[in-house]
């Protein structure tokens, strides 16, 4: 990704290299990350974690310095659960874009329904004893309202509460 970045985007040809400029002290820094290390980057730790989804894709627990972590992982399907003895996270932010509906499609393009959710956190739950607070992220706006209902749906029968986030949503974790 780093060379990509690197030969495509900030070349000089799209968007100036700053990995290069100011001189002395450039305004980018590039620093790679391995898939299950911890690494420091400013104030906070960070663990990226592979999920299924296309290209090798990635979710990323992240910790502050006092110790309250949460997870984020944008485009994923089922199976981002096996992941999750690396992780144990306070609040979780996951891809939900199909209703419960349109599983078969979901599944196809790597993404997640409501019950496909459900059934990943039941499997944590299963595993670790405990749930994280979640908030979905990356509802389809064609199917918002009924991945919403989906979601409750969900939440009722996993007895925890799923909420869909919303644009210029602010917490403290």
């Amino acid at each position: 990704v780093l060379d990509s970045l690197s030969a495509n985007l900030v070349n000089g040809a799209i968007y100036p290299d700053h990995t290069r400029f100011p001189a002395g002290i450039p305004s980018l820094r590039f620093s790679p990350l391995e898939p299950g290390a911890e690494k420091t980057v400013g104030d906070y730790s960070v663990i990226p974690i592979r999920v299924p989804h296309g290209p090798p894709t990635y979710g990323f627990q992240v910790t502050a310095a006092d110790g309250g972590r949460f997870f984020y992982s944008g485009d994923t399907g089922p199976g981002f659960s096996e992941g999750w003895g690396v992780v144990s996270p306070d609040v979780c932010f996951i891809e939900t874009s199909y209703p419960d509906r349109m599983e078969a499609e979901a599944r196809a393009r790597g993404h997640l329904t409501p019950g496909l959710l459900g059934a990943e956190l039941g499997k944590i739950e299963e595993s670790f004893g405990k749930l994280p607070t979640v908030w979905a992220v990356h509802l389809n706006p064609r199917y918002e309202t009924e991945i919403r209902e989906d979601l409750f749906k969900s939440s009722m029968g996993l007895g925890i509460k799923i909420e869909a986030a919303y644009e210029d949503l602010e917490m403290e974790v």
